[in-house]
């Protein structure tokens, strides 16, 4: 039984995204908020989780709000 989607892992960690062609986290919360309504849709009721913050960083949790990321997310 699948409990839930984990939408990316540590995406402010510079291995895991790349800042230069994402410079604003634009693109990234594009797809974040794309792939949070597309589980949504598809399983109605499953827990939608951003990935995992590393570092810890209240300003990218910010950022993504402003972004509407956490609109489509149900924890992070």
């Amino acid at each position: 039984m699948i409990e839930a989607a984990m939408i990316w892992n540590e995406p402010n960690n510079k291995s895991h995204w790349d800042l230069e062609a994402d410079p604003g986290w634009r693109i990234f919360a594009r797809m974040a908020r794309l792939a949070g309504q597309a589980i949504a849709a598809e399983a109605p009721g499953l827990t939608r989780v951003l990935g995992g913050i590393s570092p810890i960083d209240p300003d990218f949790l910010r950022l993504m709000a402003g972004h509407g990321v956490l609109e489509d997310v149900d924890a992070v």
